[in-house]
């Protein structure tokens, strides 16, 4: 979708080793979808 709209993105993966730790949880995989904040009006979900 958003390279439909030629919106530029970055995906960044992240493992949230904290939060997880101190609940005794496996740690868990984080995707975030990043874009400009002037972006934001063009996607509508």
């Amino acid at each position: 979708m958003l390279t439909d709209l030629k919106i530029p993105y970055k995906i960044e993966k992240e493992i949230n080793q904290v939060a997880s730790v101190f609940m005794g949880e496996t740690p868990e995989s984080v995707i975030e979808v990043k874009i400009q904040q002037q972006d934001f009006p063009k996607v509508t979900c």
